[in-house]
């Protein structure tokens, strides 16, 4: 469910996979820092949510255009994202604004997801591939509009 939500924003936002890896490396900084202190974080209603402010916050440290909620919105009309941007505050507050990506931290989680990509690929597929299906509507460029 998780992978085809990402594909989809993927598809639907023209995201290059190093955005995704960015948000991969905010979304493991929140869960070890906010674990130490509260315990986890992403529960079964905000698993959503907080992916998706991490995919947020990676294209704004990516990209040199702006980024807005608003292109996630029009991207995504099928999901309520009325609170994302409470949600990106909140995430931000929570790893202390530590959202700079070294260029050694991106480069270890890159070959590190590739490997692991590479892995799965080499193993029989149990779903079938459904990116962009949840609404099924065109592309959309994040900070491009």
């Amino acid at each position: 469910m998780a992978q085809a939500l990402v594909r989809c924003v993927q598809q639907r936002l023209q995201l290059e996979d190093s955005c995704l890896v960015i948000a991969v490396i905010l979304l493991e900084r929140l869960m070890l820092l906010v674990w130490e202190r509260e315990g986890p974080i992403m529960t079964i209603k905000t698993w959503r949510s907080v992916l998706l402010t991490a995919i947020l916050l990676a294209c704004k440290l990516l990209y040199d255009e702006k980024v807005f909620l608003h292109d996630f919105q029009s991207a995504l009309p099928e999901l309520d994202l009325r609170h994302l941007g409470d949600t990106e505050t909140t995430f931000l507050l929570s790893i202390n604004f530590s959202a700079n990506v070294s260029s050694s931290t991106f480069a270890r989680y890159w070959g590190a997801l590739m490997d692991a990509g590479q892995q799965r690929e080499q193993q029989p597929r149990a779903e079938s591939d459904s990116a962009g299906n949840l609404a099924g509507s065109p592309g959309t460029k994040v900070g491009r509009v």
